[in-house]
């Protein structure tokens, strides 16, 4: 509570306050020379003896309004710091996507040859273990005799059926062993495809592809699954 009947000089004294916040703020976003002028000036300013008449408090009013309005600024250079470090970063993400000696599947298939959301648009609408079937898929790293081998956990890469490695490729589309499967299955509707890649890029495809490893029961981890299971709710 002020001083009855000196509401006037209560009110500069707030004034003066929200002034010296404002500015402050102001100076955090310039550099040092800027600073070191507007000390100089408020200094200056200071020095003169202050109007204490109506005109003064008038002045005081409109310098708190000047100062508080070049907040903008401020919120200017916050926006494109954020939008430097997202270019920035995705470049970073483009670059170790290139180089990662993991995913090279992945890379392959043309859909995800650079990062981006595609990938996970395609697992909307898939249940649990289908999404998990399904990246298994794309990524290549899947219990088959391929990758088994390849991490010295299968003697051999060779396929049960004798005709090549036991690859993602060889079982969606080529190992006779699942013929009967992947027509009922992969191939229930048209079109037909037998390349790999489309198959793991399209939302429709995928989800078949899912539904037939999972009904094959190739993979030891979904055996515990239903034989009722679909992949989707």
């Amino acid at each position: 509570m002020g001083v009855p009947g000196n509401e006037a000089a209560d009110q500069a004294a707030k004034d003066a306050a929200l002034l010296a916040s404002h500015h402050y703020r102001i100076l955090e976003a310039q550099d040092p020379s800027q600073l070191a002028q507007r000390h100089r000036q408020r200094r200056d300013q200071n020095q003169a003896p202050p109007n204490t008449g109506p005109e003064g408090l008038a002045e005081s009013r409109q310098r708190v309004g000047r100062q508080a309005m070049p907040a903008r600024p401020l919120q200017t250079l916050t926006a494109n710091c954020r939008q430097q470090l997202q270019t920035l970063y995705q470049s970073e993400w483009v670059q170790q996507w290139a180089a990662n000696p993991h995913g090279s599947l992945l890379r392959k298939i043309p859909t995800f040859a650079s990062p981006g959301k595609k990938l996970l648009e395609l697992h909307i609408g898939l249940r649990r273990a289908a999404s998990s079937a399904a990246i298994q898929l794309q990524t290549g790293k899947v219990a088959l005799g391929e990758y088994l081998a390849s991490i010295s956990a299968a003697e051999t890469n060779q396929c049960h059926c004798g005709l090549g490695v036991q690859d993602v490729d060889h079982i969606l589309t080529k190992c006779p062993i699942y013929r009967d499967e992947r027509r009922e299955t992969l191939w229930v509707a048209p079109p037909r495809e037998t390349d790999y890649r489309r198959i793991l890029s399209q939302a429709p495809l995928l989800k078949r592809a899912a539904q037939f490893i999972l009904n094959i029961r190739i993979l030891g981890q979904f055996r515990c699954l239903p034989v009722t299971y679909k992949v989707t709710y």
